[in-house]
């Protein structure tokens, strides 16, 4: 389309050559132009002429532009008739959807803030979720979620500040280190016209941060305090090949022995000070970021990660909003006689039994507890009777048993007790599955199998 300026030269031709210039302005006076003109030279010869420009040349019509006008620029122009106006019709105002934040608070939703400026959305609104390898970067496969908010839901399309929850087509937000970022995208097919598309889009980043907590250390294993080879072992794989973000090898190496009560319960104190130390930065780092947990803890150490749970949940909540939380026991075993009449415990040598229900009846550890932000937990326990070990083995001696599927582990969580008895099983290359074996099946058939993210 063009607009067109007829203008006429009379009298004499001009001694030079003028420009008919060409603005927006939202009234039909020089005063109400708005930005700069395009200008069109004129003839200089005596005669009637017409200046023609596209309105496309004069860019996007401004939202308060209602006339174009055309201007005679030249010192011989007529003060009086120097200035024609044409009215046109305001232009529609187009909404644009600003995407602010983006996060989840229950690991199986996503919550997204955005702004719709200038105008409301008149059509329903469709967001895409998406999880992929790289900040801003997926594809068709790697959508795990679509939700649209449908025309009847005029709050949510209205201009200003709005807040939603998005439905995603998986159950859950599992940890899963390969597809760490989440992107929501509104409007992704361009269906709803707008000002701005590029603005359309929010992410956060999923981390992943373990924990494995050891148990009792007799004197004659202490190797100078160091934390057990097997211990950084499997936080050393769990980094390596399950790709978590980091793995703390808790050290409590000392105090594990210690011949008074409350010592389970310090340690998972400052496990979960740990926890918390190092999940800050990690949330920091974006807006909307999460920390998804997985504690192990073998024995007493079952114990350590328990206590640390019910300490993050009462004083660093604000860091697990939306985390997904595994709990892993490897044979479970609390150092006390107080939490079931069971024995938990055999063994051809009554001098070691009687040792440990000494010990026990000194440290009274509380019993293990899931509490209710814990998403998944799983319990890998035996019970072998101490005849199914040679007689030259340290567990024919004594074999303390894991708590099982008995009751004597407290689940506060919505989600039962994944228990998995290995009792008398034997597998290559360590046997009878004892006490000391199962942090050892736990690392050759659910770690190195990359099993430890099943559900």
């Amino acid at each position: 389309m063009t607009v067109n300026a007829a203008y006429s030269i009379t009298g004499a031709a001009l001694p030079s050559v003028g420009t008919i210039d060409f603005y927006w302005a939202s009234g039909p006076t020089f005063a109400d132009t708005i930005g700069n003109p395009i200008k069109v030279a004129t003839k200089t010869a005596i005669g009637s002429y017409t200046s023609s420009t596209s309105i496309a040349s004069l860019g996007q019509q401004p939202a308060n532009a209602s006339y174009i006008l055309a201007v005679a620029d030249s010192p011989n122009a007529d003060p009086v008739h120097n200035v024609a106006a044409v009215k046109i019709a305001l232009p529609p105002q187009l909404p644009d959807i600003v995407m602010d934040t983006a996060t989840t608070t229950d690991s199986s939703t996503v919550t997204a803030t955005y702004d719709i400026a200038s105008a409301a959305v008149t059509q329903p609104l469709t967001f895409n979720i998406y999880r992929s390898a790289q900040q801003g970067v997926y594809t068709a496969s790697d959508l795990i979620g679509v939700d649209t908010l449908p025309l009847s839901d005029t709050a949510d399309l209205s201009a200003g500040h709005h807040t939603v929850v998005l439905n995603l087509a998986v159950p859950k937000l599992l940890p899963d280190p390969a597809h760490e970022f989440v992107t929501v995208v509104a409007n992704p097919n361009k269906t709803v016209q707008e000002q701005n598309y590029s603005n359309n889009g929010s992410y956060f980043r999923i981390f992943i941060l373990g924990a494995v907590s050891h148990g009792y250390i007799p004197a004659l294993e202490d190797k100078g305090g160091a934390t057990p080879t097997w211990e950084l072992d499997m936080a050393q794989s769990l980094m390596q090949y399950s790709h978590y973000d980091y793995v703390i090898p808790f050290n409590w190496v000392k105090e594990s022995r210690n011949k008074k009560s409350g010592e389970a319960e310090f340690a998972g104190a400052q496990l979960a000070t740990q926890i918390a130390q190092y999940t800050a930065p990690y949330e920091a780092q974006h807006s909307g970021n999460i920390v998804d947990l997985h504690l192990i803890g073998h024995s007493r150490g079952s114990v350590v990660i328990s206590q640390a749970m019910l300490d993050i949940v009462k004083l660093y909540s604000r860091y697990i909003v939306g985390s997904y939380i595994r709990m892993t026991f490897l044979d479970p075993h609390p150092a006390s006689n107080y939490i079931s009449n069971h024995n938990y415990m055999s063994g051809h040598s009554a001098a070691l039994k009687a040792s440990v229900r000494g010990f026990q009846n000194v440290a009274k550890d509380p019993a293990i507890v899931v509490p209710a932000a814990v998403s998944y937990a799983e319990d890998f326990y035996q019970n072998t009777p101490y005849q199914r070990f040679s007689y030259f083995s340290s567990e024919h001696s004594i074999n303390l048993w894991g708590h099982g599927d008995d009751g004597s582990i407290v689940d506060d969580s919505t989600n039962p007790i994944n228990y998995h008895k290995l009792t008398s099983q034997s597998y290559d290359p360590f046997g009878r599955i004892g006490h000391s074996e199962v942090y050892q099946y736990y690392q050759i058939f659910i770690i190195n199998q990359n099993k430890n993210f099943s559900v």
